[in-house]
């Protein structure tokens, strides 16, 4: 019996031999985009790693719910990070990042936002106030004034 006392069908019952004795290959359909990608290209993702490790993944593609236009970017990265080439949109670059978070790729999300930082001026690098600016928002009495940027 498989997940939820269904019995598999041969077809899922073939497709789960041969990814576990063959090939180690997952079929995914990431956001509408389909994928077919070798096990260990995906286990370099902490995230997918966990999904991978599910056991109802033996029967069934793996299905999410993110950007599949960008996982190809996170499937260049997974396979060789050292000669990735980040995208000269800035605008990818700023949700890519969030795929990045999502896969736990901090690598990626640090040389993302290193390449906004570069070329965008609307990204900043984390706020760092200086001693007299803090001396006076004390005298304010601590009231700090809310200013942000949002840009996409």
């Amino acid at each position: 019996m498989g997940c939820l006392g269904f019995a598999p069908s041969t077809r899922q019952l073939i497709a789960a031999l041969n990814r576990s004795l063959f090939h180690d290959i997952f079929d995914l359909d990431i956001g509408g985009y389909r994928f077919r990608v070798e096990g260990k290209l995906l286990r370099r993702s902490p995230t997918l790693k966990i999904l991978l490790s599910s056991p109802s993944i033996l029967f069934e593609e793996l299905w999410l719910d993110r950007d599949g236009s960008l996982f190809n970017y996170i499937l260049q990265y997974l396979e060789d990070e050292k000669s990735f080439e980040v995208p000269s949109d800035r605008l990818i670059c700023r949700f890519l990042k969030l795929e990045a978070n999502y896969f736990g790729l901090p690598r990626l999300e640090a040389l993302l936002s290193e390449h906004l930082a570069r070329t965008d001026p609307e990204v900043k690098m984390p706020f760092q106030e200086s001693s007299e600016k803090k001396q006076i928002y004390k005298c304010l009495g601590g009231c700090r004034p809310l200013s942000m940027t949002v840009a996409f």
